[in-house]
């Protein structure tokens, strides 16, 4: 357990505040998930679902291997972006150009390399700049019902919490043991994937 908030060894939910606000995230997003038209919003709506029960699943329990963690993860996040990059595709009757994909197989290449031979800030910076060339490419198929100066707003507040927790995140717990300093950055990834969900449920 790397994140901010304390574990309690012998309750059922390790990280019962950041577990709490993971399993409302999971109601919130079957919410859209039921409320989808079409197959490609379906299986776009149900990997971010997916992502979202093994996330909330690691606040719960933990695997022995963090890094069998980390890679079924970021497999999940690749799954969520070509979900995406499909859905919008399709949405928008807009085909991917050659050059596009050129681009996000380089950005991938270097992922993979990030994976396993960089530390974690580096793969999950590619797996930014993946979603954002994606949304960017459709920007005008998808603004009547996409707020992206909203979502950058909530994209960079969660990543920068993120980032202070993975900095400062052992000395959080040494002095201030007792608050749950990741379950405010869970709500805030709530916040954020309600805006992305709300508007992406559409398509």
């Amino acid at each position: 357990y790397n994140t901010a908030e304390k574990v309690k060894k012998n309750s059922y939910f390790k990280q019962p505040y950041s577990s709490l606000v993971g399993i409302l995230t999971i109601i919130m997003i079957f919410y859209f998930l039921l409320k989808t038209k079409t197959a490609q919003g379906f299986i776009l709506i149900f990997s971010i679902l997916l992502f979202e029960l093994f996330h909330t699943y690691s606040h719960i329990d933990h695997f022995n291997s963090i890094e069998t963690q980390t890679k079924i993860v970021h497999s999940l996040v690749i799954f969520i972006n070509l979900s995406l990059l499909c859905a919008l595709s399709k949405y928008s009757n807009k085909d991917v150009s050659i050059y596009f994909v050129l681009f996000i197989s380089l950005i991938l290449l270097f992922d993979f390399y990030a994976l396993y031979n960089l530390s974690i800030g580096y793969y999950i910076i590619t797996q930014i700049i993946v979603l954002f060339s994606i949304i960017f490419y459709y920007l005008k198929s998808i603004t009547k019902i996409f707020n992206i100066k909203l979502l950058l707003g909530l994209f960079l507040i969660v990543y920068l919490g993120f980032m202070n927790e993975t900095i400062n995140g052992e000395y959080l717990l040494n002095n201030y043991p007792n608050f749950p300093f990741h379950a405010v950055l869970e709500i805030l990834l709530f916040v954020l994937i309600y805006n992305f969900v709300s508007s992406l449920y559409k398509i």
